[in-house]
């Protein structure tokens, strides 16, 4: 294995006060899915993404996004109880509501996990009170997935990123996007579109005096 140089991205959170700014957060999440996508399509699932398990080495202010710790990897369609056992697999903070209950995990496991990370880097929170018992009541409850935006402090997601994030984070694997090719796609959007708005020209209205 190479040595790769840098700080996870819950270090990296940390030391930038608790959440990133939305193009940086979203560009690492986007490598993050792309390297999950080439992993799934090699038939491996991760099971355990947080972002203590995202390395993030920066080089001339671009960063380059490793996953690590695939310590409880299962390959694509295998039986989740035969390779736990009586354990539950991953991080209860970021346990998917089909680990809780003792299902098939599968690559919208991951994309939930993903999602996960996704919101706590742009909020600097999870979408739940930061407990374990918090965290497993979230999972079970029916309520909304995203708290509102007037509990998110100053944080004003817009519609399309919380729209992108209620899909990955659907308590049910089937209303999540339906492969992490197509998590990277929204992705891509979310950037692209904020491109076109920077380059958009200013709209100057200017009074002639006769």
């Amino acid at each position: 294995m190479d040595y790769v140089k840098g700080q996870t991205l819950e270090q990296l959170l940390v030391a930038s006060g608790g959440r990133l700014p939305l193009e940086r957060a979203v560009r690492i999440v986007l490598q993050a899915a792309e390297g999950l996508e080439h992993a799934h399509g090699k038939g491996v699932l991760h099971r355990d993404i947080k972002p203590s398990n995202i390395l993030v080495s920066s080089q001339e202010e671009q960063d380059r996004v490793s996953l690590f710790d695939f310590g409880i990897a299962q390959d694509v369609g295998a039986d989740s109880e035969s390779v736990t056992g009586e354990d539950i697999p991953g991080s209860l903070l970021y346990i998917t509501p089909e680990q809780l209950s003792r299902q098939t995990s599968t690559r919208q496991s991951d994309i939930y996990q993903l999602g996960l990370v996704l919101f706590e880097a742009l909020t600097g929170r999870l979408p739940f009170e930061i407990s374990v018992s918090a965290a497993l009541a979230y999972r079970r409850e029916s309520g909304p997935v995203l708290p509102e935006d007037g509990q998110l402090g100053n944080i004003d997601l817009s519609e399309g990123i919380r729209a992108m994030l209620k899909a990955a984070l659907c308590r049910d694997p089937l209303g999540r996007p339906g492969s992490m090719g197509l998590f990277a796609y929204e992705l891509r959007e979310v950037l692209r579109k904020r491109r076109v708005v920077a380059l958009r020209p200013e709209t100057r209205i200017e009074t002639i005096s006769a």
